[in-house]
């Protein structure tokens, strides 16, 4: 564990009391300190993803009407066009008109990106956002997922590429 340093901030009284308010509403266990280091992460987290070579991960988690025509067909091409980024995807029956889908992802931040509007574009799709976040430091080489996907490995959690 990297050394704890002490520095002062300064802010107005009012804007403290909301962050009190923050932090209260958190939890017994986080403190000031904690939430400013969770804070600080956030923001390095969101400047690596603003790179558009830095390799990230993320969800697009999207709700769709399955009887919008050709909608989930055209959705599931998309899909198949994307599937050296595509991990993974839940397919969930809501009613009978609606179907909840989360596809996990992994590749650079533009791929990605491109993946889900071009995804949560489509008329029928209701409504869906993307939520990224960054692979180890995101700053590793496109080449180490073109290597994972090149190479026939065993994943713990039994799923192998080819």
């Amino acid at each position: 564990m990297d050394k704890l340093v002490r520095f002062s901030v300064t802010m107005e009284s009012d804007l403290l009391e909301r962050f009190d308010a923050l932090v209260a509403s958190r939890g017994v266990r986080v403190n000031r300190s904690e939430a400013i280091r969770d804070l600080v992460r956030e923001a390095l987290v969101d400047d690596v993803i603003e790179d558009p070579d830095a390799l990230i991960a993320g969800t697009i988690t999207m709700v769709f009407d399955h009887h919008e025509s050709d909608l989930s067909e055209k959705l599931t091409a998309i899909q198949h066009q994307h599937i050296q980024e595509i991990v993974s995807t839940v397919h969930v029956h809501l009613d009978s008109n609606y179907c909840l889908e989360v596809i996990v992802l992994r590749g650079t931040s533009s791929k990605i990106g491109a993946i889900a509007n071009t995804l949560l574009g489509p008329k029928g799709v209701k409504h869906g956002k993307l939520v990224t976040s960054v692979t180890g430091d995101g700053k590793r080489e496109v080449e180490t997922i073109e290597h994972l996907h090149a190479h026939d490995h065993p994943h713990p959690h039994g799923t192998a590429h080819q």
